[in-house]
Formats: C-alpha cells, sequence, structure tokens
C-alpha cells in the first residue's frame, strides 16, 4: 500500500511526540520513585540511631514510619 508524503511525514511526527511524551513519563516516574527511596533511606538511618540511643522498638516504628521487618533487619544489623 503507497502512502502520501504528507501521511509518511504524519506519522513519522507522531513517532517523534510519542517518544517526547514516553520520555516525561519516564521522568516523572524515575524522580518519583527516587524521592520515595530517598524518604526510605532517611527513616532507616533516622531509626538505626534511635536503635543505637536505646529507643524502645514501638518509639522507633511509630516516629519512622518503618516497617516491622525492616526494623528486625536493621536490629540483626546492628547486633553483628
Amino acid at each position: 500500500m503507497l502512502i502520501s508524503v504528507v501521511e509518511e511525514r504524519a506519522i513519522e511526527r507522531g513517532k517523534e511526540i510519542g517518544k517526547e511524551i514516553g520520555k516525561e513519563i519516564g521522568k516523572e516516574i524515575g524522580e518519583k520513585i527516587g524521592e520515595k527511596r530517598g524518604k526510605n533511606e532517611q527513616s532507616l538511618f533516622v531509626a538505626s540511631r534511635m536503635l543505637d540511643a536505646g529507643e524502645p522498638r514501638e518509639k522507633i516504628l511509630d516516629y519512622t514510619g518503618i516497617t516491622q521487618e525492616e526494623f528486625d533487619r536493621l536490629a540483626a544489623s546492628s547486633r553483628d
């Protein structure tokens, strides 16, 4: 099937626009993931300091928002 030059240009432009949109969406998703990871790392750092200071488990979980599993891993690694 033959397509006209105008149609061919429109298809190419559509591809370019799609790539630009995809890059923007990918960038936004990456930034959100990075922010979430950064906040989690900060919470783990604070929890580690609190654990080293002898704060109770309940207080650490409440103040930092980390999960019980994260706390258990942190407590195990601080014993090593």
